[in-house]
Parts: C-alpha cells; structure tokens; sequence
C-alpha cells in the first residue's frame, strides 16, 4: 500500500527526482519546482511530520513527471505523490511565486522552493478545512514563530492575503475570527493538539457519512454537512 510522506524522507525523494530528471533530459536543462501546503509545512517546521502528497508548481512538465513516476515506483509513494492539484482550488495564487523562499537544488538541476510564514498561513486560511490539517496548521505555524521570537501579527497575514489574493473574499468569517483570536489570545500555544484531535474526529465522522451516503459529499456542500455533524 502507498505510504504518506515522512518529514525525514522528503529529501531523500527530491533528491532521487533530480537523478531521474537529469538522467531524463541531460545536464544542461534546469527546473525549478514551488512546494506549497502540507509539502511546506514538513519541510519548513517541526510540529508536523507527515503529509498525504507535496503539492507543487510546475510538476506537469513532462521531465519531472516521468521521473516523479520513478521515484514513486521506488519507494512505493502514491504515482500522484508529487501533483500540481491545488491549482484548481481558491488557495492557488499566481502570486505565490514571487513570495516563495529557496529551499534547496539538487543534482545541480533542480532548484525547490517553499512557502513560509503568513504566506503559508493565507494558504491555510483560503482552505480553512475543518477536516484536514489547515486550521491546526495556522496553529503550528504561529507558536513555531513565537518561540523563535520571530512573532507573526494580524498585519503581517493581513498584507500576505492582500498580496496573493487581493483581499478576504475566499476567506470564511469563521477561519478569519479563528486566526485573529489565536493571535489576540495567543491560543496558538496550548490549542495546537486540540484542534488537530477536532480535525481528527471530523474526519472520523466524515468518512462515516460518506459511506453512508456515498457521492452525496462535494466541495459546494461539505462545510454544511460537517456543521451538521458536530
């Protein structure tokens, strides 16, 4: 059975990619590849060591998937474990490139990057899925800044969203409240396990419905059917 994607590992599947993409088209032809979402978050932090997929700019290229397959096939990943899927959803920007951070190159030809900070939080945000780890993610992400005494304020996520979206319009009131009192409250730093036991036990009763209720559930509809199982 395919396996999630471990913290300790991501590396070692990056750097493989590279080998098969150079292998694939030469020494001479270079790419760069933008890690987004959970992908993100296990590379930039410590509170989170797994994630189902990496999502990423510029994977569709013919050369990185032909090697993302490679690399799949080798360590028994997901043949999609490597995607650019979010583009279709709201938290896809543009934008996000000219505010992702360097992260690594490897084999001389691939270079990744990441997003961090409030960048990853409007991400977070612009998602906001009570069954996944968005909200918990936000969470993470503030107390690990806290510690570091490198603190992240409303203004600094306010102009983030500002920058990549153009304003709070794909953002729900409810995650918009839920960010703006873990700032004011600093509730960041003891509601991190909480909130990912709620995500949990959302999933839980999700998958639940779902098979009681098989192609009921969809992207239009989903928030309503959580609030009716809480």
């Amino acid at each position: 059975m395919p396996k999630d994607i471990q913290k300790d590992s991501v590396d070692i599947y990056l750097k493989e990619l590279a080998k098969e993409f150079k292998r694939i088209t030469g020494r001479k032809v270079k790419a760069e590849i933008i890690i987004v979402g959970g992908g993100s978050v296990i590379l930039n932090y410590d509170f989170r060591m797994n994630s189902v997929d990496i999502d990423a700019f510029n994977t569709s290229e013919e050369a990185v998937k032909a090697a993302s397959l490679i690399v799949a096939e080798k360590y028994n990943l997901p043949t999609d474990w490597l995607n650019d899927d979010f583009k279709k959803t709201k938290s896809y920007s543009p934008k996000l490139r000219e505010h992702s951070v360097y992260y690594k190159t490897f084999a001389n030809v691939l270079e990744f990057r990441t997003i961090n900070r409030e960048y990853l939080i409007a991400m977070k945000m612009v998602s906001g899925r009570k069954y996944k780890n968005d909200l918990s993610d936000i969470l993470g992400i503030l107390y690990y800044h806290y510690q570091k005494q490198d603190e992240i304020n409303y203004f600094d996520i306010e102009k983030a969203v500002n920058d990549l979206y153009d304003g709070f319009e794909n953002i729900s009131n409810e995650t918009l409240e839920f960010v703006k009192t873990a700032i004011n409250n600093r509730s960041f730093i003891s509601g991190y396990e909480k909130q990912k036991e709620s995500e949990i036990a959302v999933k839980e009763r999700l998958i639940d419905f779902e098979d009681k209720y098989p192609n009921v559930v969809s992207e239009d509809n989903i928030d309503d059917i959580i609030s009716k199982l809480e």
